[in-house]
């Protein structure tokens, strides 16, 4: 893991600390964070009441990819780069996780432009609402959602000559260099990406605009109505923060990066960009729905009573069975 060198006074050996094992480190604790809040997301979304809607549901189907993508950054990637694997670098393995990732990377984005669709109707369309976000509508949003991610990478990065593999250069995951992944990557990744991220920037603003006028302009009076308006404004908030977030990420990987020489530089526009992305996305809806915290703290107060309770039950078993003999 170290390399050895001798001290000054040649007595003793000591380890040198070299840049892929700070970049292992960075990618790893990063990384891990985001995963951890995806996966707190995954686990108590059942338990906030303010989620157990169709927002609820489109947020759950987009933390699934990132939960995913964030740890196979946690536990492929960070190990590779800091233990310096050659295996684990090859082309037959990282090509692997290079796909997943893009798959995760689509379903993702396309979730969010689900879900930005869905904010926009609830604001401006509040009647057709339960009809166009219907149960068996929104089922059959999700499937599409996985099968645009999953079916185009199949063509794309398997029939076609074009693979995400591991890249030394600047600890990061980068296309090979042919012809096919010239227009796949131009065309499949960089026009698709750019075209999708715009529609959810405009519906993201579009909408936005609407709650800021519409907040003014309504007073209401009756709680019930006055909190669910307070639950569409901070859903609204929090898709457009994410918006912000994703186009932030398609700047600096795409059009930052290349300006650049710096190792460096280009690992924190590329590989530290796209974790920070998935990771932000969790962030910012456990900061917008507090309700994650109510239901960690009565997750952790039940498990400590259990604990108590278990702690207190053995004793009292063990004394029956010392008077029963």
């Amino acid at each position: 893991m170290f390399d050895e060198h001798e001290s000054q006074d040649g007595d003793r050996p000591f380890a040198v600390i070299r840049d892929h094992h700070v970049a292992g480190i960075i990618i790893f604790v990063t990384a891990f964070c985001g995963a951890f809040a995806n996966y707190i997301i995954l686990s108590l979304i059942d338990k906030v009441s303010s989620l157990q809607n169709v927002f609820g549901r489109l947020t759950f189907n987009q933390a699934i990819g990132e939960a995913v993508h964030l740890t196979i950054f946690t536990l492929y990637f960070a190990p590779t780069v800091f233990f310096d694997i050659k295996f684990l670098k090859s082309e037959a393995v990282s090509r692997i996780f290079g796909h997943i990732n893009l798959v995760c990377y689509d379903i993702c984005i396309y979730s969010h432009l689900v879900i930005s669709s869905n904010r926009l109707t609830a604001i401006y369309f509040p009647f057709k609402y339960n009809t166009i976000f219907s149960t068996r509508n929104v089922q059959v949003m999700v499937v599409a959602v996985y099968v645009l991610a999953i079916v185009p990478s199949l063509y794309m990065y398997i029939y076609q000559d074009c693979r995400l593999i591991y890249s030394d250069a600047y600890w990061n995951f980068d296309f090979t260099k042919t012809q096919a992944c010239y227009v796949v990557g131009m065309y499949g990744d960089f026009a698709r990406y750019v075209l999708t991220v715009t529609m959810i920037a405009l519906l993201d603003v579009v909408t936005f605009v609407k709650v800021r006028i519409s907040s003014v302009k309504v007073n209401i009076d009756d709680s019930a109505a006055r909190k669910k308006r307070q639950n569409e404004i901070t859903f609204v908030k929090q898709v457009c923060l994410q918006g912000v977030v994703f186009v932030c990420e398609l700047i600096t990987y795409f059009f930052m990066a290349d300006a650049f020489e710096s190792k460096w530089a280009r690992f924190f526009l590329t590989t530290f960009a796209w974790i920070q992305v998935h990771s932000f996305d969790a962030y910012i809806t456990l900061f917008f729905n507090k309700g994650f915290f109510r239901a960690i703290r009565l997750s952790l107060l039940s498990s400590n009573h259990f604990q108590s309770t278990d702690t207190y039950a053995k004793p009292q078993r063990a004394e029956s069975q010392s008077i029963k003999h």
